[in-house]
């Protein structure tokens, strides 16, 4: 398969009276796959953390390779996750790349339930075992104790994230759009939004 992004990296902009910060997020493909058999767990399914407004957030320090982040808080379909990941704040947007994603287990689930934004009385946990790290750097366990809460936070935050095409399809529509002398992505683009609801209003596209 060969990857396009169906979104263009996103922008934080005011539309109308509305402030929204825009994301872009990518992974590698090969991780996802692996990350889907190894955790059951997609990463595009794990982008609604970010807009967790309670999500712990704390710097994963074992690795001196680079600047890692884990972030602990709710996916789309509800389940408490921890994910690894990269992130540089831009001018105009953000830029975050997923690493690994997992399922949070007890220990973390308790950290989440029970910090300060929670009427439960803080639990003491023992030693974490954060020593054995899979073949992507992560833990099997974190310690969030001292996290912060919601530090990747952005109200209204508006998700993009690489779409993969099948080679014919690719071809097919990459043909189109060169004839009208457009790029791949705008004409998905139109195609795309000929399916939405009349009602959402779309945004003006980018022709450069």
């Amino acid at each position: 398969m060969m990857g396009i992004a169906a979104c263009r990296p996103s922008r934080c902009i005011s539309m109308k009276t509305t402030f929204y910060c825009d994301s872009y997020f990518s992974w590698d493909t090969d991780k996802g796959l692996s990350n889907m058999r190894k955790h059951g767990i997609a990463f595009e399914d794990v982008l609604e953390v970010f807009s967790d407004p309670l999500a712990s957030n704390r710097p994963d320090s074992g690795l001196a390779n680079e600047e890692r982040w884990l972030v602990l808080g709710t996916a789309r379909d509800g389940a408490l996750v921890v994910v690894v990941h990269v992130h540089e704040e831009m001018d105009d947007h953000e830029l975050v790349r997923i690493i690994s994603a997992r399922k949070a287990t007890k220990r973390e689930r308790l950290e989440y339930e029970t910090g300060v934004y929670s009427v439960r009385d803080p639990t003491p946990a023992s030693e974490y075992t954060m020593n054995k790290r899979d073949e992507d750097g992560m833990c099997e366990e974190y310690d969030f104790s001292n996290a912060i809460r919601g530090k990747f936070y952005r109200p209204n935050r508006r998700i993009s994230f690489p779409i993969y095409l099948d080679f014919d399809v690719l071809a097919h529509f990459r043909s189109i759009a060169q004839s009208r002398g457009i790029e791949t992505r705008v004409l998905l683009n139109e195609i795309l939004r000929q399916q939405m609801p009349a009602h959402i209003e779309p945004e003006p596209l980018d022709r450069r």
